[in-house]
């Protein structure tokens, strides 16, 4: 299996991967508010210079309509240009959100067993849900507005100091204080940020569980305690969106703390200048102007700093997950299979230990015939489903070999090799659809004559047409509206149809009723027979008829032949056997 080890990419870079074709559009937004920055500061100086230095204090009428003519065309491109940047930004947003949604899901479908082993659900619903979201807003508006405020100081500072240079001196000496102050609170917030992300993270998380396991919630009677622990995360999430928008206000009180304080200052030492150095009005309103506009340009640009720092943290969650290296993966050059696999399976000194836990198998071999059925049995974490799981191809091993009819499977796809094995775990999942897609995923272009068909085979087709919409019937979410025997029935009907070369039953029949189990059985016997299968099996009652058993133990094959000589040998497994036996008739009394 290959590390998971990559060097950790510039936010640049990441940016620029995420917006992809966007990224160009970024420019030509950032252009139009250069644009829109740039007239607004015109429309201050034609008002001030021409309106109120020339215009006014002429008194003649038409020079004061031509300088409303000219401050009005001034507006009106500005607001055009603003507005068009605005509306193309909201619509990038959109694109961007379905564009990073569609391929974050996709390339979470197609993570292997591992990746959801040693990630939250509640972390993936945040990145899918929450983070794309974050990213797609401030990925676009933030850096226009982020241009936006550094155009604006760089202006105002250069334009306030071409006026007068003394003056300019209280802007200049008043930045350091308003950074520093900026900085610090910038930080402050952040930090509620990652606070307010994990705790987030973990109320979707609850959500989530809640709604999956409610019956397990209910069975133990923990509602009370459910609702208590989902309380306390709402609780303290609120409290941190409430330190967080404190902290904002506190951020912008600081602000105008200092405009008005500087302001004071600024009006005195003008005023004094103003008699002395002969400044004229238009240019003390300019001044005026260039230092508000200065000041709060400074807030706005350590805001969208505050907040860029929040994009960049969901863009390297989504980077993560578009970028993440699977355990198990197509080779470069992989080979064309047969249509149907004989079904020969060898492992062939097959070492095995997954990423975060001890070796399951060391130097493991196992060879399993055309049409075989072997069992697979021994106490838990002896390694039972591990082996499934490898032949599955969910793991690769670590050293050595696993053979498809001679074939090493690394060589096929990992869809030709899930086509060719049909896998019947002991709780199958169902999906929130009908009967009929919910059996016909085991072939989609399956018909319902077909459906039908191995519904019948299978014992299921009598309840099915029984219900009012027959086959057309929603099973709910998870198959809520069925026994977990219906569902078992349903997840062998779904194999049938697949028609696969290789069965692999993951303790199938472990939580159905005896007379399912029998039903599940028989049809094993009667449909399976020109087939490969592997049961992994807990209830050996299932297994008497199989051509093979092998006991392990910590990855080891202890004991290996058909049930009666087994028994007759009266080892590992005719002890487990007999414990079933007696706590089987132990439970009848």
């Amino acid at each position: 299996m290959k590390e998971n080890k990559k060097p950790q990419k510039s936010y640049f870079k990441i940016y620029k991967e995420l917006m992809g074709p966007r990224f160009k559009i970024c420019k030509w937004l950032i252009i139009l508010v250069l644009f829109y920055s740039v007239i607004s500061l015109i429309n201050s100086l034609v008002f001030a210079k021409y309106g109120i230095d020339y215009a006014l204090q002429s008194g003649k009428w038409s020079k004061i309509v031509i300088t409303a003519v000219a401050i009005f065309i001034c507006y009106l491109l500005s607001d055009l240009s603003f507005h068009l940047a605005w509306n193309i930004s909201i619509k990038n947003k959109k694109i961007i959100c379905i564009d990073l949604r569609q391929k974050v899901f996709h390339k979470m479908i197609n993570f292997d067993t591992d990746y959801y082993s040693n990630h939250a659900s509640g972390a993936m619903l945040h990145t899918v849900v929450s983070d794309i979201e974050t990213f797609a807003d401030g990925g676009v508006w933030n850096l226009i507005w982020m241009s936006y405020s550094i155009i604006n100081i760089i202006a105002s500072l250069f334009l306030a100091t071409f006026i007068n240079f003394k003056l300019s001196l209280i802007l200049w000496a008043v930045i350091p204080f308003v950074s520093v102050g900026s900085y610090y609170l910038i930080k402050q917030t952040n930090k509620l940020y990652d606070k307010r992300r994990e705790i987030n993270k973990y109320r979707l998380g609850h959500i989530n569980e809640g709604i999956m396991g409610y019956t397990t919630i209910k069975n133990l009677n923990l509602d009370d305690r459910n609702i208590k622990e989902f309380r306390g995360h709402s609780t303290k999430y609120a409290h941190l969106d409430f330190s967080v928008g404190l902290l904002h206000q506190s951020f912008w009180r600081f602000f105008d703390l200092a405009v008005f304080i500087c302001l004071a200052i600024f009006y005195y030492l003008s005023y004094k200048q103003y008699i002395n150095l002969h400044i004229s009005l238009g240019e003390l309103y300019l001044y005026f102007i260039l230092f508000t506009k200065c000041l709060y340009s400074i807030a706005d640009l350590a805001g969208e700093l505050d907040y860029f720092g929040e994009v960049m943290v969901a863009a390297r969650k989504i980077d993560g997950a578009l970028n993440h290296t699977c355990l198990v993966e197509n080779k470069e050059n992989i080979i064309k299979g047969p249509d149907k696999l004989k079904g020969n399976i060898h492992l062939n000194k097959v070492t095995f230990k997954y990423p975060k836990g001890e070796t399951i198998l060391s130097d493991f071999s196992l060879n399993i015939k055309e049409k075989e059925k072997i069992a697979i049995v021994g106490r838990t974490g002896s390694g039972k489903s591990t082996i499934a799981s490898l032949i599955y191809r969910l793991y690769e091993p670590n050293k050595g070999q696993l053979l498809l009819d001679g074939q090493d499977y690394t060589d096929y796809s990992l869809s030709y090799i899930h086509s060719q094995i049909g896998f019947i775990l002991q709780e199958p999942l169902m999906f929130d659809d009908s009967i009929l897609n919910n059996i016909k995923y085991g072939k989609l272009d399956a018909s319902l004559e077909e459906v039908i068909e191995v519904a019948k085979l299978v014992g299921i087709h009598e309840y099915i047409d029984s219900l009012p919409n027959k086959y057309d019937s929603n099973m709910g979410e998870g198959g809520v509206s069925l026994s977990l025997g219906q569902k078992q029935m349903i997840s062998f009907a779904r194999v049938l149809l697949k028609n696969p070369s290789i069965v692999i039953l993951d303790e199938a029949t472990a939580n159905v009723d005896t007379e399912t189990e029998k039903i599940m059985q028989d049809s094993i016997n009667k449909f399976f027979k020109d087939k490969t299968c592997i049961f992994i099996a807990h209830r050996l009652s299932t297994i008497r008829d199989v051509d093979r058993i092998l006991y392990l133990e910590k990855g080891k094959v202890l004991e290996e032949g058909n049930h009666d000589k087994l028994m007759e040998k009266k080892g590992k497994y005719y002890s487990l056997y007999q414990s079933q036996f007696i706590n089987k008739e132990l439970e009848s009394i």
